[in-house]
């Protein structure tokens, strides 16, 4: 009696005759007492014995709750699928712009240092694959300052050595135009006096 309250069931139990010993019915039923065919339902007997006899116990149970809930849940899979997609969306739109904006950031920051300007930092303080690709970034715009750095002192003392070579050279051009100047007078006496000797 319970089971058939509380599961909407019809229960009878037929002895080896097949008449009905007891019968109880709680669920939607026409007028034989038989379960309604619209109405889905599932069954299940077995067989059991007592004093002697053997007896067979018939349950059906109604599955109009489970229908019904069916057919709710089928009327609710539009707006279940519209809440997904609003949800989906707006969380692609949150997370596209919490990874974009940083990559962006980056990408700015990289194209100042192909122009050389290596003022600029990457203000990434992420612990995921963009912070990684920040910090080096980072590490890579310092060894790159400093490289200059250094190439730039070196160009500065090279260009001192060309100066000093340059003015060397000057010195050199000087001092050899001045002794062929002193060298020339000399000889050009030497070569007036011997010119007049011979006449």
């Amino acid at each position: 009696l319970a089971f058939s309250m509380k599961n909407n069931a019809a229960v009878e139990i037929k002895d080896q005759q097949g008449t009905s010993v007891f019968s109880v019915t709680f669920a939607n039923t026409d007028d034989n007492g038989l379960l309604s065919d619209e109405s889905p339902s599932m069954s299940c007997s077995t067989f059991f014995q007592q004093d002697g006899q053997t007896f067979q116990l018939s349950a059906v149970v109604s599955l109009v709750a489970v229908s019904q809930s069916y057919h709710i849940l089928l009327g609710l899979i539009p707006l279940i699928g519209a809440m997904i997609l609003v949800i989906s969306v707006l969380g692609a739109m949150i997370c596209s712009r919490s990874y974009s904006k940083p990559l962006i950031h980056i990408c700015t920051v990289a194209k100042h240092m192909t122009s050389l300007d290596l003022t600029w930092k990457c203000e990434v303080k992420r612990q995921d694959e963009i912070g990684i690709l920040a910090e080096s970034l980072n590490e890579m715009s310092e060894r790159l300052r400093s490289a200059l750095d250094s190439l730039q002192a070196a160009n500065g003392r090279l260009q001192e050595d060309i100066d000093r070579e340059r003015e060397q050279e000057r010195q050199r051009i000087d001092f050899f135009t001045s002794v062929s100047h002193e060298l020339k007078t000399p000889i050009a006496i030497i070569k007036g006096e011997l010119e007049g000797m011979i006449y």
